[in-house]
């Protein structure tokens, strides 16, 4: 209530023009902006959609492609088992051996140079017979034969039963390779004789990465890319060279992918709002690899700005007809509002001592009236408030002085008493006199203002009486300078807090400890 009266004041002090563009303009401005942020959104999500199935589209082609480079590759290492299969056997039938090894050197070389020629994928190819000499595609392939024989990966070829495929994933090597710093895909297999089931030797075909980033690299955008990612989540294609053979570096992208929940979703990547989708692949799923995608959605709504640019052109154009509308109405209208106005600033600015006159008895003069009884009514409840909270601050500082006052007199007499009781004359007499000086500073002849060196001297006193009542509790030191001294304080400030300071945390702690009054000049 008191907020809707707020405003309505604020709406009656504004300037008659102003009330009217306060209407005229949200009225036209507001639903246009609604129908141009509705519009927006709409083909916003008009090309978000269009553009998943896009990305849809290209991953399947892409997934496409690459099954099928992975399928060629399947199918040149069975047609070079099946040829060298033969090639071997039918070698061994002729009785010179340099003839014959000559001969079949240059038979599986040509072997290997057309199955290149045939699956242009396989970037290199190279066949390991059970003596250990490698017939490589490239002179490279033929290095580190001893590192070959007995690496790992031969190691995993001849552990697969009957021949078949045996996949390493994308990584580099030094041996059986083209090129070392590059991350190839290898295919191995071993070469069996089909009669008798003897080991002829082993195969190892090799997919270079660029193949495969090649293919997605012409239909990427100016800023979206895809990449290849394994069932680890690291990184085995990419147009990027920096993130090859690596784990994707957003960890929330990394987990979305790894849950596969939904096929598309649009997260924060990099700072920058992104659609990312993620494909599986078909006959290469063996691989265990995933096919994602990453647009910038800036990227795709970039026709937005034009949209909102003309939304807020025609906006302006509205607003200046509204605006120059409302000032040729106000001029009809603002005759006596004119005056009132005028005394708008002296009010915003707090003088509440006016009284507008208006000579008006239509609805602008009843605002006025009312506006003048509203001032007069604020001007009485403001000295009303002062007057409450000066009494109030009266009335509870008595109140802590009268509570003070009693039930230390009492405590401190009885302490005179025991001293008393107890021969100890001079303490009783030291006693006595502090508690005078005590209450001829509480009197103050009625003063509640005094100086604080008044104030320490009562502390003091005050603290002298409870040390004799508490000498295993506490001890105390006061420590006020000279120069602050003569400054005026409110009487019994400090000493209500000395007493929570014994009663509230030095006694029910239970152990011997110092009560320190210090004082310092901060600024003036």
């Amino acid at each position: 209530m008191k907020l809707f009266k707020n405003c309505r004041n604020y709406i009656n002090s504004m300037r008659i023009r102003n009330k009217i563009l306060l209407v005229y303009i949200p009225l036209i401005i507001i639903p246009m902006f609604v129908l141009g942020y509705i519009s927006i959104n709409i083909y916003n999500r008009s090309i978000i959609n269009k553009s998943i199935r896009n990305v849809s589209d290209n991953s399947k082609l892409i997934i496409t492609r690459i099954d099928g480079i992975i399928k060629n590759t399947e199918n040149c290492a069975n047609m070079l088992v099946i040829n060298l299969n033969r090639a071997l056997v039918e070698k061994r039938s002729s009785s010179d051996y340099i003839i014959r090894e000559l001969e079949l050197k240059n038979e599986i070389y040509k072997l290997i140079y057309s199955a290149k020629i045939i699956f242009p994928e396989v970037e290199s190819i190279a066949f390991i017979n059970t003596n250990g000499r490698i017939y490589g595609s490239t002179p490279e392939m033929e290095k580190l034969s001893m590192n070959a024989i007995y690496s790992k990966v031969i190691r995993d070829i001849d552990k697969v039963s009957n021949g078949s495929n045996a996949w390493f994933g994308m990584g580099k090597r030094k041996y059986l390779v083209a090129q070392e710093e590059k991350p190839v895909l290898t295919l191995g297999k071993k070469v069996l004789n089909i009669s008798s089931g003897e080991k002829l030797g082993t195969l190892v075909l090799n997919i270079s990465e660029d193949t495969f980033s090649n293919i997605y690299r012409k239909k990427e955008s100016t800023q979206g890319y895809c990449f290849i990612t394994d069932r680890e989540g690291m990184v085995v294609s990419s147009q990027y060279e920096n993130q090859l053979l690596k784990e994707i570096s957003d960890n929330k992208l990394k987990k979305w992918i790894d849950s596969r929940y939904e096929p598309y979703k649009i997260m924060e990547l990099e700072n920058r709002s992104t659609l990312v989708t993620v494909s599986g692949f078909g006959s290469s799923n063996n691989l265990g690899w995933t096919l994602v995608s990453r647009v910038p959605i800036n990227e795709l709504t970039s026709d937005n700005i034009k949209i909102s640019l003309i939304v807020i052109l025609i906006g302006l154009i509205c607003t200046i007809f509204a605006v120059l509308g409302a000032g040729l109405l106000s001029k009809l209208i603002a005759g006596p509002i004119v005056k009132l106005a005028r005394n708008m600033p002296k009010i915003k600015e707090g003088n509440l001592n006016l009284h507008i006159n208006v000579n008006a008895a239509d609805e602008v003069g009843n605002l006025v009236a009312g506006f003048n009884t509203m001032l007069e009514r604020i001007r009485t409840l403001i000295e009303n408030v002062r007057f409450e909270q000066k009494k109030k601050r009266e009335y509870e500082l008595a109140l802590i002085q009268a509570q003070i006052k009693p039930h230390f007199l009492y405590n401190t007499l009885d302490l005179i008493y025991v001293l008393c009781e107890l021969g100890r004359v001079e303490e009783a007499s030291n006693t006595t006199k502090s508690l005078a000086d005590f209450y001829r500073i509480v009197l103050s002849k009625g003063k509640e203002i005094i100086p604080l060196s008044e104030e320490i001297k009562n502390v003091d006193n005050y603290l002298a009486i409870q040390k004799l009542r508490y000498s295993d509790v506490f001890d105390y030191n006061i420590s006020i300078p000279e120069t602050i001294m003569d400054c005026m304080i409110i009487k019994l400030t400090i000493q209500p807090l000395v007493e929570n300071a014994i009663y509230h945390g030095l006694k029910p702690k239970g152990e011997f400890g110092w009560i320190l009054i210090e004082g310092r000049n901060f600024g003036d």
